[in-house]
């Protein structure tokens, strides 16, 4: 959890580091963040870094097949997360 708050922090101070995030697979990882049930805060957490991630690589995420996952579990989180959701359909779309 920990990882992922850091990782938003980074990406709020310097959003230029986005780039590297992307280079290193950090999408994929935080797409395996975004599965994991058992702490529903990283998984709302890994959904903030990667709609900061959809305003600069919205090819990116679409290509990594994160956009289905994160439609396939709009429904098990509260409704301000899934405006984060709605809101990387739009950058990606």
């Amino acid at each position: 959890m920990h990882a992922c708050i850091c990782i938003n922090h980074i990406l709020d101070i310097t959003p230029s580091s986005v780039g590297v995030l992307v280079d290193s697979k950090g999408v994929k990882i935080l797409c395996g963040m975004m599965n994991d049930f058992d702490f529903i805060d990283v998984a709302e957490n890994a959904l903030k870094a990667l709609e900061k991630i959809s305003y600069e690589y919205p090819d990116y995420i679409m290509e990594t097949g994160s956009l289905p996952q994160m439609m396939n579990m709009i429904d098990f989180f509260v409704t301000s997360v899934q405006k984060t959701i709605m809101k990387i359909v739009r950058n990606v779309i």
